[in-house]
């Protein structure tokens, strides 16, 4: 059965702060910086990795292996589905961003990446005029929409199995989105829109969040079988936004040998974390 609804607008509310309110305290700092810190924002990312990289191993894996004790097979299903919705993901996200920056975007040379931080970037190093920039900022607005809602669903399943994960997911997802609400606001900024108008679409980027962390506490749940399903998406979803989008970035913003440190550390950190 659902937990109470005490705990559920305690989802909520976390939600709307690690979610929300730090997604606009990133683009206030957008506002007040003008411009990134490069290395700053690669350690972040890097730190934020590593932590995510931990729940995964530690709580949502084992997790995983003991639901495959009381579901035939469901190991198996479960590796599957992983591997399904990582796919999934990936194809959707390239596929739109394929679409949304066609004619505009060329691949990182020596990075060989085309992500959506690099491509706001490529529009206010390249384009001058302000409906390009307002053009790129919506596009971003899309993507980090798209990748907001199942990691809010990783959230609410997170909170869901260990309230202490769910507070330590949901510190690390705070992290993460000071830079998203950061990327999303540098072309808007660039394109002389007003701050109010900014703010609001740095809100909604967050909504699918919301939604997100309210399926995942609901569903996770119900059955040991939708808690199969759910985790499942829920490791998939995080895989692929350390492995295809956080980490990529960071090494892509800072040459600095220590990442890889910082990488650890941030796995150290989550442990630590889990195991209080």
């Amino acid at each position: 059965m659902v937990k109470g609804g005490k705990n559920m607008l305690k989802v909520i509310g976390i939600t709307l702060i690690c979610g929300t309110l730090f997604t606009l305290l990133g683009t206030l700092l957008a506002m007040a910086l003008q411009k990134e810190n490069k290395k700053l924002t690669s350690s972040l990312l890097a730190f934020s990795s590593g932590s995510m990289l931990s729940i995964v191993f530690i709580d949502l894996l084992n997790e995983l292996l003991e639901l495959s004790e009381t579901i035939q097979a469901g190991l198996y299903i479960g590796i599957v589905l992983v591997l399904v919705v990582f796919v999934l993901i990936l194809v959707l996200h390239q596929s739109i961003d394929r679409c949304s920056h066609h004619g505009e975007c060329h691949v990182d040379e020596e990075h060989q990446i085309c992500h959506d931080r690099v491509h706001a970037q490529q529009f206010v190093d390249s384009i001058e005029e302000g409906k390009h920039f307002i053009q790129a900022g919506f596009i971003l607005l899309i993507a980090m929409c798209i990748h907001n809602f199942p990691e809010g669903i990783s959230l609410g399943v997170t909170f869901s199995l260990k309230e202490i994960s769910g507070y330590t997911f949901a510190i690390l997802i705070g992290i993460h989105n000071i830079i998203v609400g950061l990327s999303i606001a540098m072309p808007f900024i660039q394109a002389k829109m007003k701050k109010r108008n900014i703010f609001f679409i740095s809100f909604l980027s967050s909504v699918p969040m919301l939604v997100g962390s309210i399926l995942g506490y609901y569903f996770g749940n119900l059955s040991a079988v939708a808690l199969l399903i759910v985790v499942s998406i829920s490791i998939a979803a995080i895989l692929y936004v350390v492995f295809k989008e956080l980490l990529p970035q960071a090494y892509s913003l800072s040459k600095s040998p220590y990442l890889s440190l910082i990488l650890i550390l941030g796995i150290l950190v989550g442990v630590v974390l889990l195991a209080l």
